[in-house]
């Protein structure tokens, strides 16, 4: 099978992961070459990414589309001005081409609904950003429940927002919201066969609801439509499906909090909804009975804290050890276990994939939010299951990303960073900025391989070859962490 592929930008979660998985699955992927995608604050060519396109959609079995990079260049440029409404809907004409003259191929997109606040281009961007959000969730608040309280938080919150920002703010959020109509009309009327509207990072309450409440609308009576949180996992979750036009069959474990009823941080509804579209989405059926098993850690109260700001003590042991447990009797049973860690946000705990028989596990996921670490895990059971073995090289990726990267490496990077006078968020603008973080992410990870309590987790990492880490756009956010070359593993199995 041949998938074209255009992802949402270039990072590593976009560009790389939907692409391991369905080479590992035994499909082939066209995907833009690098030279014309986005980079950090660059868009893509529009042109290039068009002519890419109109070249290679005849080659192709299925099409995944992001609409915010076919239209905007990217996630990041979707939050800016540069790009036109009208220029926007124009783009979307290429999937209407395509399928006029491809009418059996079918086309599955995900677009994004705005998250609440600005990007956070540099340490500078935070006290915007935060106070756009406050913005965002008082005024909805007062408009909902009309409280004098959430009407002062909101006048305040918009003496702290320049007033420029504040209208491009509202610009973008117009004309991305027409966008994601447009996207639902070319699904209503057959140009799409599925798509996704991912709510990035957001409250319960905030700019978000007025424009859900309208795509809701608009969304009854069509089918393999789907609205829920998430962002990054998009081209994940949409490459499944593409891969897997039948049902299969996932058991759903809980620990800590045994059911999804809880809101997870930077998320607007509860889990258990996003649980649920996204099963649909990629086509996991739950069956307690199945031979895969997804394991989901949650916080017994149901309220997540971002990796790091919790205390090294706020995950019980009664917690990761009812987990361990659990895995621990799945594998036994000769299941294959993936374990979703939902305990924190923005990574993963080590506590917890320590004291799990790490080497058994055939998957793992806890890496930014709840949602993005959700459907990236789904994706690869259903890929798993097609290629009929787990993705070995993919899950030590995660430990190394998930786990030792996001949660023992990059809050100690950041610190010695900031000391140093460089900003974590623009690493490039001192010269050499990026390549020294790159050599202090080395030195740590050569440190951590001598503690003797990530002994097992190192292990397998290890036995799957050399490890490289590099940070692609030039900032700490994300890390590419690779462990052996994925192609070479592919042909040897």
């Amino acid at each position: 099978m041949k998938i074209l592929y255009l992802p949402l930008d270039s990072r590593p979660c976009n560009y790389n992961f939907p692409v391991q998985m369905a080479e590992w699955a035994g499909a082939e992927c066209l995907v833009p070459p690098r030279e014309i995608m986005d980079r950090y604050t660059t868009p893509s060519s529009s042109e290039e990414i068009r002519r890419f396109l109109e070249q290679h959609a005849g080659e192709a079995d299925a099409l995944v589309i992001s609409a915010d990079q076919l239209c905007f260049g990217g996630l990041l440029a979707s939050r800016e001005e540069t790009v036109s409404l009208q220029e926007a809907l124009s783009r979307m004409e290429i999937l209407e081409k395509i399928h006029r003259e491809y009418p059996d191929t079918p086309i599955h997109a995900f677009s994004i609904i705005l998250r609440s606040t600005i990007s956070t281009l540099r340490k500078a961007d935070i006290r915007v950003s935060l106070a756009v959000t406050a913005y965002s969730e008082s005024s909805d608040r007062y408009a909902v429940l009309h409280r004098e309280e959430d009407r002062l938080r909101m006048e305040e919150a918009k003496t702290r927002i320049p007033p420029e920002v504040l209208r491009r703010v509202q610009t973008v959020r117009r004309r991305n919201h027409e966008l994601n109509l447009r996207c639902l009309e070319a699904r209503r009327q057959g140009v799409l066969s599925s798509l996704s509207l991912l709510m990035e990072d957001s409250q319960p309450y905030g700019f978000h609801r007025a424009e859900q409440r309208i795509l809701k609308e608009r969304m009854k009576g069509i089918p393999d439509t789907w609205l829920h949180n998430g962002t990054d996992e998009g081209g994940c979750t949409a490459m499944a499906r593409a891969l897997c036009p039948e049902k299969q069959a996932a058991a759903i474990r809980w620990a800590g909090r045994t059911d999804g009823h809880f809101t997870a941080k930077y998320e607007d509804r509860p889990f258990e909804e996003n649980l649920r579209d996204q099963l649909a989405c990629v086509r996991l059926e739950e069956k307690p009975e199945a031979e895969t098993v997804l394991v989901i850690a949650a916080p017994p109260d149901g309220r997540q804290e971002d990796l790091h700001a919790a205390s090294d003590g706020a995950i019980g042991e009664g917690l990761i050890r009812e987990t361990a447990e659990e895995c621990s009797r799945l594998m036994a049973e000769g299941r294959k276990v993936y374990l979703l860690d939902l305990l924190t946000t923005n990574g993963g705990s080590p506590r917890l994939l320590c004291a799990v028989h790490s080497g058994g596990l055939a998957g793992y996921s806890a890496w930014n939010t709840a949602s993005n670490a959700l459907g990236t895990i789904l994706a690869q059971m259903v890929t798993d299951s097609l290629a009929g073995r787990p993705n070995i090289p993919f899950r030590n990726e995660r430990f190394l990303d998930d786990m030792i990267y996001e949660g023992l490496i990059r809050r100690e990077l950041d610190r010695e960073l900031n000391a140093a006078g460089l900003d974590p968020y623009r690493l490039e603008d001192r010269p050499g900025g990026r390549e020294e973080a790159e050599r202090r992410i080395r030195e740590m990870y050569g440190e951590l391989e001598k503690d003797p309590a990530f002994g097992e987790v190192l292990g397998a990492i290890r036995a799957a070859g050399p490890v490289s880490f590099s940070l692609p756009w030039g900032r700490t956010f994300e890390v590419q962490a690779a462990n052996r070359n994925l192609k070479k593993v592919v042909e040897n199995c």
